[in-house]
């Protein structure tokens, strides 16, 4: 298995993608998987924005 650690050390805080906010913002969601999640910063982002609202 390959360490993660640089690349979610890296990653960590960045901003959330453009294409992500614009989708969310179309359209109704109630549940999503976040695939390969990285640092989880869209993970966050959906979760603070969408899901507890």
């Amino acid at each position: 298995m390959k360490d993660w650690t640089n690349y979610q050390t890296k990653t960590y805080g960045d901003d959330v993608c453009k294409l992500l906010i614009d989708f969310l913002d179309k359209y109704k969601v109630d549940n999503a998987i976040d695939l390969g999640c990285g640092s989880g910063n869209e993970t966050v982002y959906m979760v603070k924005n969408v899901f507890l609202h």
